[in-house]
């Protein structure tokens, strides 16, 4: 029995097409073998159950991610929410998640996660601009995007995600603005903000390589995020996370319990777990995953986490928890104070040019930090 509280991811990897720049794990044009995948997905579920660090533990999230799970058919999702809810103690209240896109998330699929007890959606807008839509790969419409929202909110869905994409090679400043416009109007409870990041090989960079599309803007990109920033705390949302604004109560459960350290068990083809001080993931072989039930169970790349890496990523993740920061105490009560002290000393020169502030026992990103923060980040690693 254990009284962490648990999160449980399972990975949906299909999509209709790969995204221009996505590097997730994920294959397009498979949706045959979801009806194969579910199935194993219930047996992955029956045989860790029972595992050491999972077995008793209270699940206070569940999140569907992806690839695209609103491919999976009403009936599918019935089986696997139904499947999961038999083998695991999910807290009164638990917050369930699927990520929906616009192009496949039809009013019976919602209408039946609604009726399961799927209480939050995140839906993978992007942008609400076509020409950004266009060269990010995306399959959607802005048109699309929109139905799909009002469909959720007319079915009952009271808390709602959207994902935005940003700083797209010919993404002008006004376009931002108009994507930043959409949302307002729609005023869902949480967005997810995210710079284009370019993965090594995607058709997006390789374009971008090919001189065929122009290169990122970094100063154009911090522009915008700033412009995002002004707009959603203007309009009252929290900004609580690098990335992430929420009105007030409709923050991530499932996030923040990444970003606190916690416990999470990932089911399916390549999904990521960290169980008392290991992490590890499922195997990343599609066919194998389908075919071999051992290797459902099986762990690969197993890391055994000490005290210094503990604190460390502790420190790593709970900065970017930016009205919070990180309690020092708390982390060192976690980890002790030598593993807490040595992951501060990397930290020492952020803190002196004032990319973070320390008072007492809190430490968090400044304002300018903010904007550097991966530079900041990449001193724990």
């Amino acid at each position: 029995m254990t009284e962490k509280p648990l999160g449980i991811y399972v990975h949906v990897p299909f999509c209709r097409r790969k995204c221009f720049y996505c590097d997730f794990l994920s294959w397009a044009e498979r949706e045959s073998d979801l009806e194969r995948y579910v199935s194993c997905l219930e047996d992955e579920i029956v045989r860790k159950h029972l595992w050491q660090g999972v077995a008793g533990a209270s699940v206070a999230s569940v999140y569907f991610g992806g690839g695209t799970p609103s491919l999976l058919t009403p009936q599918q999702i019935e089986v696997l929410l139904k499947c999961i809810r038999g083998h695991f103690s999910l807290q009164s209240g638990c917050e369930i998640t699927v990520e929906v896109n616009p192009e496949s998330a039809s009013q019976r699929f919602l209408e039946m996660a609604h009726q399961l007890g799927v209480n939050r959606l995140s839906i993978g807008a992007q942008s609400f601009v076509p020409s950004t839509l266009t060269v990010l790969g995306r399959l959607h419409t802005v048109e699309q995007t929109l139905r799909t929202f009002r469909t959720a909110r007319e079915i009952g869905f009271n808390n709602i995600s959207l994902d935005l994409i940003f700083g797209c090679p010919n993404e002008t400043m006004d376009d931002l603005k108009e994507s930043v416009v959409a949302v307002m109007q729609l005023r869902p409870e949480h967005l997810s903000t995210y710079s284009l990041g370019l993965e090594p090989r995607t058709p997006l960079a390789l374009s971008i390589a090919a001189a065929t599309l122009p290169e990122l803007d970094e100063e154009l990109m911090a522009e915008k995020f700033e412009h995002i920033i002004c707009i959603l705390t203007s309009a009252g949302y929290e900004h609580y996370e690098i990335s992430n604004f929420a009105l007030p109560g409709f923050q991530s459960r499932h996030n923040r319990n990444y970003w606190e350290s916690g416990d999470y068990l990932g089911l399916g083809c390549g999904a990521h777990s960290h169980l008392r001080h290991e992490r590890f993931r499922n195997s990343e072989d599609i066919a194998e995953y389908l075919t071999e039930p051992l290797s459902r169970v099986h762990r690969s790349e197993v890391e055994i986490l000490d005290q210094d890496t503990q604190a460390r990523e502790g420190i790593m993740l709970g900065l970017r928890l930016l009205n919070e920061g990180v309690n020092l105490a708390r982390m060192r009560k976690r980890f002790g104070d030598a593993a807490v002290q040595n992951a501060l000393d990397s930290l020492d020169e952020q803190v002196q040019n004032g990319l973070l502030s320390q008072k007492g026992d809190c430490i968090r990103l400044t304002q300018r930090g903010l904007f550097l923060a991966d530079e900041v980040l990449a001193c724990l690693i």
